[in-house]
Parts: structure tokens; sequence; C-alpha cells
């Protein structure tokens, strides 16, 4: 006796199922083949673009023109040079404090026999004094009203002002006014400017 061959016809689900894949693969193959013929630096321009800014190092080094993202130069262009100094201040004791965390430090100061930067401070005695400013500034946000957790996702984490105000659910914008606010404090606090 002859069998009946029946062909079996796939649901709508499993034609759904079966064309996400094949789009899957696609784009997979497609940023693949995109990794291949770019360099880090061309991936990273287009996902989140820069522009040629001057940068002043510090009090006595010259400014240098550098390449910058266009998030963190419009975030710059909004602070005044004291502020741009605690931020440094700031995100220099926070390297410091998850150095033993496995984070490196760099330290653009020279060192010399006089110390850090021309002053008569050893490194140790630096570090000490950046952490022991951080923790006093970290203490006064909260009386003050500012959000030192979204301050530091900003200056140490390196998250842009908008993630920051989504991620807090928050109004556009409140995340730089805080910023401003707590460098503000750190400038006030420890007599900057």
């Amino acid at each position: 006796m002859g069998e009946i061959a029946t062909k079996i016809e796939p649901t709508p689900g499993v034609i759904a199922s079966r064309l996400s894949a094949d789009k899957a693969a696609r784009q997979d193959r497609r940023r693949l083949r995109l990794a291949a013929i770019s360099e880090p630096e061309d991936h990273q321009e287009r996902h989140s673009g820069t522009e040629a800014v001057m940068v002043k190092i510090d009090q006595t080094r010259m400014q240098q023109k550098c390449r910058r993202r266009k998030s963190d130069a419009r975030l710059m262009e909004a602070l005044s040079p004291d502020q741009e100094r605690a931020a440094d201040a700031i995100g220099a004791a926070f390297r410091i404090i998850a150095e033993g965390m496995g984070a490196g430090v760099a330290r653009y100061g020279e060192q010399t026999d006089r110390g850090i930067g021309g002053t008569s401070e050893s490194a140790d005695e630096y570090r000490q004094r950046l952490v022991s400013r951080y923790f006093e500034w970290g203490r006064a946000c909260f009386p003050a009203g500012i959000s030192h957790a979204a301050v530091m996702d900003i200056i140490a984490y390196g998250h842009g002002a908008r993630y920051v105000d989504r991620s807090r659910h928050k109004a556009s914008g409140w995340s730089m006014t805080n910023l401003i606010d707590g460098l503000s404090l750190y400038c006030k606090i420890h007599r900057i400017g």
C-alpha cells in the first residue's frame, strides 16, 4: 500500500521567526563586513562625532589642538575655567580612589624633585589632598541639593548629559544644571577662582 505524502505548511509564526532570523543573520554579516574594512577610529567617528578644539592643559602649559567628542565639547564650553579645573580635580580624585580596583591613574603634571607641577608637595601629599577635597565636596553635595551620583556619571563615567537626564527620569537640562552647580560648589568650598 502506498503512503500518501502530505506537505505541512509552516504557520505564520514560524514564517515570521525564519524571516527575523534571516534578517538578523544579514545584519550580522553586514556588521562583520564593515568591521573588516574600517579602523576603530572610523567606527568611533560614525558613532560619536568629534570636532577639533583647543585645550589648555594647565596654568603653565600652552594650549594644544586635539579632537574631542562633540557632546564633550559642548559640555566644556558651558563650563568656566575654574569649573573645568574642579572637574579635572574631581576626576583625578576618582581615578586615585578607583586605582586599587584595576583602573589606571594618569598623572599629567611633571614630577620633579620639587614635587608635582612645580609645587613643594610630594606625589603622596598631592594624592591625599585631592582625595580629601573630593570627600569634603561629596559630603557637601546632599545638603546643597546636588546629586553627587549624577555629577560623577558625567565626570567619572563619561555619560552624556542627555543619558543622565533620561536614566534619572529628569527634565532635559537637569543634569547640566546639576553638574554646573556641583562644580561651583567645589570651587566655593576649596576657594578656586
